[in-house]
């Protein structure tokens, strides 16, 4: 059958079912004895010199478990040709043969070395293809382990992917492939709410990582599409995760390492205030937002930036904050109440304690600041224009 044979599978199932033949042949001539043969109606008939039993048994293994030595001939360009022998190399030869002989490390082994032929060359023709096979083949063993480490009726044939599945070797090589077609899935724009699914199969400290830079891809994006991506890795992320490798801490990271990597100037601003908009996606995010733009409107005042920008962020993060973060009946008093304490009372008890109230104090006080920038920015433009005296004044400076 084999000069018949034009591809790797036809090969393999010629080898496979020749092996299996001479098996049944063997058990029958064990049940029956003697060198006779026995027909499809099960009668036994004289010995068949057509079939060469003598030359088959040569090129096939012996024992149990004849893949391993099949998946080796299949391989070997003098023994099964050069067109099977080479795609005997390819990906889903190689996937089928691990599979089958249950080679879990020599499968994720040639999965990474597979996707590290795509490295250091950009839009190779395949690539994203290959980085989601491998992504999603690796997540169905993952799936498949944790299932039988919860079923009962789970038996030694299951021991083995169960011992590779909960070593350190997958664990790693998860954790790569899924950064591999992660990088593919940010490139396109149309799948960026794909991206948390994926993240949630890493470890919880990789993923914290590679969330926290996805979300500074995704800095300029508009509001409404960042409150969708948080929106869908929260309840993926909080089932396998504490505190580490969250939606929250992933999204507190990454706006803190955009503030700190900012610019001055300007441009510094607008990526601080965009970075912010991550902190006002959820109400768990809003004490942090208060507590983030009360920092920059201290860089900002320390800066010397204008009080436009100041203002800006009070609008795009305090404002919404302000509606979630938990409050004392005197921080929903207003500003001035804050500012005062009755008489009688000791001024230390007067001002709040909780730090969520003192972020919504000093925000507060810091709107009242730049207010008072902006009306002498206001004047000293108007001073510019003394010299014109049919200039009128700004109805703020007339009040």
């Amino acid at each position: 059958m084999l000069p018949a044979c034009l591809t790797w599978e036809e090969a393999a199932w010629a080898r496979l079912k020749c092996w299996v033949d001479l098996g049944i042949d063997d058990a029958l001539e064990e049940m029956y004895g003697g060198e006779e043969d026995v027909d499809m109606d099960g009668e036994v008939a004289g010995a068949n010199a057509s079939w060469p039993v003598a030359e088959v048994r040569v090129q096939l293994p012996g024992g149990d478990d004849p893949a391993p030595e099949i998946f080796r001939a299949l391989a070997d360009e003098q023994a099964s040709g050069r067109s099977v022998a080479a795609e005997s190399s390819g990906l889903q030869r190689v996937v089928q043969r691990a599979i089958i002989i249950e080679d879990w490390a020599g499968l994720v082994e040639a999965l990474s070395s597979w996707l590290a032929q795509d490295d250091g060359s950009e839009h190779q023709p395949g690539a994203a293809e290959r980085a989601r096979f491998a992504a999603h083949l690796v997540f169905a063993l993952r799936a498949l382990a944790r299932r039988l480490e919860v079923d009962e009726d789970a038996d030694e044939e299951d021991a083995s992917i169960l011992h590779f599945a909960r070593g350190g070797m997958f664990a790693t090589a998860v954790d790569d492939i899924a950064t591999r077609y992660v990088v593919h899935l940010i490139e396109d724009e149309r799948c960026l709410l794909m991206v948390p699914a994926y993240l949630a199969w890493m470890s919880p400290e990789l993923r914290d990582l590679q969330f926290a830079l996805f979300l500074g891809h995704m800095h300029n994006a508009p509001l409404d599409a960042k409150r969708a991506v948080y929106d869908e890795a929260r309840p993926l992320f909080e089932a396998s995760a504490g505190a580490i490798g969250s939606a929250a801490s992933g999204t507190i990271r990454a706006v803190n390492e955009a503030r700190y990597r900012a610019p001055p100037g300007a441009a510094g601003v607008a990526l601080k205030a965009a970075a912010g908009e991550w902190l006002v996606c959820a109400p768990e995010l809003h004490a942090h937002a208060m507590c983030y733009a009360v920092a920059v409107l201290r860089e900002l005042a320390l800066g010397g930036e204008s009080s436009a920008a100041a203002m800006r962020l009070l609008d795009s993060l305090v404002e919404p904050a302000m509606a979630s973060v938990p409050q004392t009946d005197a921080s929903a008093a207003g500003s001035d109440d804050l500012m005062e304490a009755d008489e009688g009372t000791d001024a230390n008890t007067a001002r709040l304690t909780a730090p969520e109230d003192m972020d919504v104090f000093e925000a507060e006080a810091w709107r009242q600041y730049f207010e008072c920038q902006a009306a002498l920015e206001e004047l000293a433009e108007v001073m510019a224009k003394r010299g014109d005296p049919t200039e009128p004044p700004s109805p703020m400076w007339a009040e």
